[in-house]
């Protein structure tokens, strides 16, 4: 269960299911300096807004105060990109511009990214598991492994349950 009720900005009605872990990566390289967390931990959750707009929330947090000088940013349409187990990819633009905001207390620099959900991306999302996902930042490109490759199927499932309940 998520949250639901009315959204302040949009002033519509909305449904969200609660974060879970997307993916997590550090490189072999600079393993031993992170023993109880990863370098770059993705939580990610889906909302659907009255009038059936569905949407993907992803904050990715990076475990450096140099994140920036690493990674850039999150740009306004920029691509993420979802490789499916079955070898199809869905393509998705983020509408949330992140230059992203360091959390002294948790030692990370974190960006937020919302993307849009299409009835084509819904459809292949819904019914498939993940297996990478290509986050493109504005001087780099990642791929990262996805561990909950049911994570999409988990979520509208979940969503699906709590907008029938309101029927």
């Amino acid at each position: 269960m998520g949250f639901q009720g009315e959204d302040p900005l949009a002033k519509k009605f909305r449904w969200e299911t609660a974060p879970t872990r997307f993916f997590t990566h550090t490189d072999l390289a600079v393993e031993q300096q992170f023993g109880k967390r990863d370098f770059i931990e993705s939580t990610a959750y889906l909302a659907a807004f009255e009038g059936g707009v569905k949407q993907l929330n992803l904050e990715i947090a990076v475990a450096s105060d140099k994140a920036p000088q690493i990674f850039g940013t999150l740009l306004h349409n920029e691509l993420l990109e979802v490789q499916l187990l079955s070898g199809e990819t869905v393509r998705l633009f983020n509408t949330l511009p992140s230059n992203g905001e360091w959390l002294a207390a948790q030692g990370t620099f974190v960006f937020n990214g919302r993307y849009t959900l299409g009835i084509r991306e819904e459809r292949l999302l819904r019914s498939s598991e993940v297996d990478k996902v290509l986050v493109r930042w504005s001087l780099v490109q990642e791929l990262f492994e996805v561990f909950e490759t049911d994570f999409f199927i988990r979520h509208f499932n979940c969503l699906a349950a709590m907008l029938s309940k309101e029927k």
